[in-house]
């Protein structure tokens, strides 16, 4: 049987924007540890399961809010 595709590259790099956007409002927000991934899975229209496909762990997400701000911060200099 072959596979069934379930959506894009580029919709997945969108939904993954979206994550680290809503991650970085949250945690700038709330703190790190006050902010369950839950809340982000529901603020971007994803379970919390969803939202591990992304990022395995909430460390991960953290490494990549981080990376995404020096990848900003670099690109403006």
């Amino acid at each position: 049987m072959p596979r069934r595709r379930t959506g894009s590259c580029a919709v997945g790099r969108q939904k993954r924007a979206q994550i680290l956007i809503s991650a970085a409002e949250r945690f700038a927000a709330g703190g790190y540890h006050r902010t369950p991934m839950a809340q982000i899975a529901a603020d971007v229209g994803l379970t919390e399961g969803g939202l591990l496909y992304h990022f395995p762990s909430k460390k991960h997400l953290l490494l990549a809010v981080a990376q995404h701000r020096l990848d900003v911060a670099s690109a403006w200099w």
